[in-house]
């Protein structure tokens, strides 16, 4: 049975010799471990590995695996690991993710575990910010806003402000109807929350 230590090891051995598509392989087949952690700790390295420029029909293949897996994946937490390396995929290469966007805001809308809605709200500022045509379609920016209105959780409301200022300070006039909101956000009973919306505001008067 694989642990962290040991897959960290293998993936960065592979890496390192060369073998990137190897390393994929053996990431890819561990986010079936019946161990969550390793689950998680796979997604986490692949996000990691989106930062590093590689052939676009690798990552391809490697997102759409990703995507099943966390169509499948029944821990919160293993969810949150995939959904934020989408994230960090798609703020290096927004176009490898651009398929899977419907996926991530499906997470943002609907999964009870709010790490996951948390990291897919930043995912989907992560990637507004490199390329925000990939966002605008769609009710997206209304379900950041929804999230950043009433979500239970502090760290989705404080992410869903994050993406709004990203996504805004590239498209400032498609982000005014929801200036209300983020000044809203700024009375919020957290602080962390009240504090990334003052920033995002900060960031999108900023941008005009």
């Amino acid at each position: 049975m694989p642990t962290e230590e040991n897959l960290v090891r293998k993936a960065i051995e592979l890496v390192a010799e060369g073998e990137t598509k190897k390393a994929i392989e053996v990431l890819l087949a561990s986010l079936a471990n019946p161990d969550w952690s390793i689950r998680s700790y796979s997604a986490q390295i692949l996000g990691e590995l989106g930062k590093i420029s590689l052939s676009e029909e690798l990552f391809t293949t490697t997102i759409q695996s990703m995507s099943m897996h966390l169509i499948n994946e029944t821990d919160g937490w293993v969810r949150e690991s995939i959904t934020k390396a989408f994230g960090k995929i798609g703020a290096n290469n927004p176009q490898l993710v651009k398929d899977i966007i419907p996926n991530i805001v499906s997470v943002l809308i609907k999964d009870e575990h709010e790490g996951a809605r948390g990291s897919a709200a930043k995912s989907l500022g992560d990637i507004g910010r490199k390329s925000p045509d990939l966002i605008l379609p769609g009710s997206t920016l209304d379900y950041l806003a929804q999230r950043l209105k009433s979500d239970e959780s502090w760290i989705v409301r404080y992410y869903s402000a994050y993406a709004l200022g990203e996504i805004g300070t590239q498209v400032p006039d498609e982000i005014e109807k929801y200036i209300e909101i983020l000044e809203a956000a700024t009375n919020d009973d957290d602080d962390g929350v009240k504090n990334a919306a003052k920033e995002a505001l900060g960031k999108i008067k900023k941008s005009k």
